[in-house]
């Protein structure tokens, strides 16, 4: 048995083995049986972890192997209960007694029996105990004692000299061996009744009983010490956990809070985007006013546009456009630089030469239509049927992602394109919202696209083909929306919703759907299956990162996740699904230019620490 181990044992059958320098319970064994366990003992060598127990009804015998929790051996010991087991401490064997006095040995290997002593009692046997230093038992009974030793047989000679040297009134019976002749059969010695011999061995009984008592003492204030140990070191890790549990609480509840009090910005964020929202259309509505009373163009003759464009010189003409629009670089006599556009019509791409219905239908209301984000209308000469605008010195945005032959700046950076999606966002956005060029509804631009966004020397981004969507033929609709000729969307396929093909008629969803695949391209370089290989990679970081474009430098990945999934949300094949234009927190707008002013932000620290 090992230092520091004792065992216990409860009504509930368990078994409990206990190891004192840990305080701790190291083994349960489920002994279940009739009555209760009633003895417990353990094997007293250190090579073996052997633990014997039997109940108080029914003469059952188990043995254990404590440290792995198994039974190794059970057997029926004797016919009545048994009221004492034991490992002997210097003989290899196990002793039984029953409640009738009969005492079984059996041998401590096999478990099989050796030898067996009955002699009767004339009251109760109460028990039975091993010498530690010695080869002797004693055996209890009501007011008798007997002490018995155990030694081998060794020839049937020795066993007839030993009984006939014991006195005939206190002559034990010997048993041979049963099973294993090998084993030598216990013998029964020196049986001594207290009646007869009470008055010489009663006082050392009495010191011997009163030493166990002491040490029994002993041993229980040690095990109550310690119990009481451990139950103040229990009690005392009780108020350590429920001190933790208490700041858990406390830290759980400030987090609650937080997010509580996050809650409330976000609303009132919310409340103060709707309200700026307001205010904007308002002063919209405020400059749409004063516009139409004091917007004022020049009109230009044939001749200086003639020679502004030395007569329309085919090496002068934008390759950008749709396939039916004609823009000229220019330049004036003062030096300014221009651009003109000639005006053709959508169905016939014939040059329009109706002067009222260009006034009418394109520069009267093509005047009104003033934003930072919108290409500004210098001029008309309705001589050569044209539009002049502002020169636009980077052109378009197309020839910054994807560098054509007569390119030679370089690849816009990812910063500025993030930039450039928002700007064009603000201007797409004041075109669904002014009404006054549109005659009571939105302007549906019809074709957004990288060839239609221009930027200036700053890379400042503005929206193109303004005048064309103003042209787009309408069909009357409740709602207000437009359709155009087969020819345009023929063009322009591959920023047409869906469900266009099925209506013909466009709206700001189609606008949106379009916007959609431009920021598709913006990211990815792509411009045919740009859709595609953002869907496929989103949800996949080192596959969305190689999909970005690498001409645009070192992307911040999660601006640029941000954007892509606004993208596919944009360009879904359901309109119900594409996002408003100023949705608080979710719309184009409002996540197109939180990402403009990050980008703006990092920037600003990067110069500074410059």
């Amino acid at each position: 048995m090992e230092p520091q181990i004792f065992a216990s044992a409860g009504g509930d059958d368990t078994i409990k083995v206990w190891n004192l320098g840990k305080r701790s319970v190291i083994q349960s064994l489920k002994d279940t049986g009739k009555g209760y366990i009633n003895q417990i003992g353990f094997y007293n060598g250190l090579e073996k972890s052997l633990l014997i127990s039997s109940h108080s009804e029914k003469g059952s015998v188990k043995v254990w192997d404590y440290k792995k929790g198994v039974c190794l051996a059970k057997w029926e010991a004797c016919k009545q209960a048994i009221k004492s087991v034991l490992f002997h401490p210097r003989l290899p064997y196990i002793f039984t007694a029953a409640k009738d006095g009969e005492i079984r040995v059996w041998n401590d290997s096999n478990y099989q029996e050796v030898a067996s002593y009955f002699r009767a009692w004339d009251g109760d046997f109460n028990g039975m105990g091993a010498c530690k230093t010695s080869d002797m038992l004693i055996l209890a009974g009501n007011a008798e004692f007997r002490v018995v030793q155990v030694v081998k047989k060794r020839e049937e000679k020795v066993l007839e000299q030993k009984e006939k040297e014991v006195q005939p009134n206190h002559r034990q019976s010997l048993t041979k061996d049963r099973e294993n002749p090998v084993l030598a059969t216990p013998s029964l010695e020196s049986d001594y009744r207290i009646r007869q011999e009470g008055p010489r061995v009663e006082p050392g009984c009495k010191k011997v009983v009163d030493e166990m008592s002491a040490d029994h003492r002993a041993v229980e204030r040690m095990l109550t010490q310690k119990i009481e140990k451990m139950e103040v070191d229990m009690q005392a890790a009780v108020v350590r956990l429920e001190t933790k549990l208490a700041e858990a609480m406390s830290m759980h509840k400030s987090l609650e809070g937080c997010k509580s009090r996050i809650s409330q910005l976000e609303s009132e964020r919310d409340k103060l985007t709707e309200r700026v929202n307001e205010l904007e259309h308002k002063f919209k509505k405020e400059i749409t006013t004063k516009r139409e009373r004091t917007a004022l163009l020049r009109e230009f003759s044939g001749k200086e546009l003639l020679d502004a464009t030395n007569n329309f010189e085919v090496n002068l003409r934008s390759r950008d456009g749709n396939w039916h629009e004609h823009v000229y670089s220019g330049k004036l006599r003062d030096g300014t630089l221009i651009a003109v556009k000639r005006m053709r019509d959508h169905a016939s791409a014939q040059i329009i030469h109706d002067r009222n219905e260009m006034k009418t239908e394109v520069v009267d209301r093509l005047r009104l239509l003033q934003h930072p984000h919108l290409l500004t209308l210098l001029g008309v000469c309705y001589e050569e049927s044209c539009l002049v605008y502002e020169h636009m010195e980077r052109g378009s945005l197309k020839n910054w992602i994807v560098q054509g032959e007569n390119h030679t700046g370089g690849s816009l950076p990812w910063y500025a394109r993030f930039r450039v999606m928002a700007e064009v966002a603000r201007g797409l956005d004041f075109l669904h919202s002014d009404l006054s060029a549109s005659r009571g509804g939105p302007v549906i631009h019809c074709a957004i696209k990288p060839t239609n966004i221009l930027l200036d020397q700053n890379f400042v981004a503005k929206i193109g083909g303004v005048d064309q969507a103003l042209l787009v033929p309408t069909t009357p609709d409740a709602e207000g929306k437009t359709s155009v000729a087969p020819e345009f969307a023929a063009h322009n396929s591959q920023y047409i919703a869906p469900e266009y093909w099925q209506s013909r008629v466009f709206d700001e969803k189609t606008d949106v759907y379009a916007f959609g695949i431009t920021l598709l391209e913006m990211l990815t370089g792509y411009f045919s299956n740009a859709f595609k290989v953002i869907e496929d990679s989103i949800e996949d970081l080192p596959a969305f990162e190689r999909a970005l474009d690498a001409n645009a430098g070192i992307w911040d990945v999660d601006l640029a996740r941000k954007v892509a999934n606004l993208g596919l949300r944009c360009a879904s094949p359901n309109a119900r699904e594409r996002p408003g234009m100023t949705t608080p927190g979710v719309g184009i707008l409002p996540v197109l230019e939180g990402v403009a002013r990050k980008v703006d932000l990092a920037q600003s620290i990067s110069d500074h620490q410059r």
